[in-house]
């Protein structure tokens, strides 16, 4: 489905603009390039997270900012591919003319229950702001 991890989503979204006649757009390369970007810090965070030393001394925040920032791109990428879509991406499943049979459309309306899973993302970012980095608390 559009919401898997390990890398692959990017790829995925790169071949949907290219089946679309949108690759050579540079508006949607540039997009592209960000979220490749975006992905590949997430999985190098993950890695980073294997390092004890790296992460001894706020050992909480690398687990929080994946789950932040791996749902919100998720959901970027998933609408990103809806846009990419065009009016196909009105279409659900079971409809001769859905792309991928409304794998991203589903994607999207399923990325809403990831950022808030767990604790939202406004959540996240208090938690994190206080917890991690030592700034205080919010009103």
């Amino acid at each position: 489905g559009g919401s898997g991890g390990g890398g692959e989503q990017v790829g995925r979204v790169t071949a949907l603009a290219r089946a679309q006649n949108r690759d050579s757009d540079p508006i949607v390369r540039d997009r592209l390039a960000d979220f490749w970007i975006r992905e590949t810090a997430l999985r190098a965070n993950a890695q980073r997270a294997r390092v004890a030393g790296l992460v001894s001394d706020r050992p909480e925040a690398l687990p929080l900012m994946q789950k932040l920032t791996g749902s919100e791109l998720t959901q970027a990428l998933a609408d990103f591919a809806c846009e990419l879509e065009g009016e196909a991406a009105g279409l659900w499943i079971g409809d001769p003319g859905a792309i991928e049979n409304a794998d991203w459309q589903r994607s999207y309306m399923n990325s809403f229950a990831m950022t808030i899973a767990g604790g939202t993302s406004e959540i996240l970012r208090n938690i994190l702001g206080e917890r991690a980095l030592g700034l205080p608390k919010t009103r």
